[in-house]
């Protein structure tokens, strides 16, 4: 844009040098992250809280769920079952003990307890398992009705 440029942190004008993020300009020194205020990269993958640039790192501690299992966030696909999330690695089959991968999906049953066992391996049971697929920090939630 022509004309003066505004930080849109400091509010002071803009001689030379800025960064151009969430539709506003910044002085490269004063685009820092809202949390931990690092200077973010023009470069750097970031994301925005009330307005101000939070960087990856700080996304991923704050904002992501953590596994129930590892702590370790989740980035993508999970298991979730009573608002619990699960890495499908981390996650074991209580009959055989072995980790469930993501394409396994529709073999996992949960029982009553909570357990998760593969479909194989017992009785009909139902129950939903909820699956958050992530894209781009995007979260849309799917359901499916294991029988």
């Amino acid at each position: 844009s022509d004309g003066p440029k505004i930080c849109g942190a400091c509010n002071k004008s803009i001689a030379n040098h800025w960064v151009i993020g969430l539709d506003k300009f910044w002085h490269q020194d004063c685009f820092c992250c809202g949390l931990c205020s690092r200077v973010v990269d023009a470069k750097e993958t970031f994301y925005e809280k009330d307005g101000k640039p939070v960087c990856h790192r700080c996304q991923t501690k704050n904002f992501v769920e953590k596994c129930a299992v590892c702590q370790d966030p989740i980035i993508g696909t999970r298991l979730i079952y009573s608002d619990i999330h699960y890495h499908y690695t981390c996650k074991n089959c209580k009959k055989c003990g072995q980790p469930f991968q993501e394409a396994e999906h529709d073999k996992i049953k949960i029982l009553e307890n909570g357990d998760f066992r593969s479909r194989f391996l017992l009785g009909d049971v139902t129950i939903v398992l909820t699956v958050l697929f992530s894209s781009a920090n995007n979260f849309v939630r799917h359901s499916s009705l294991i029988l």
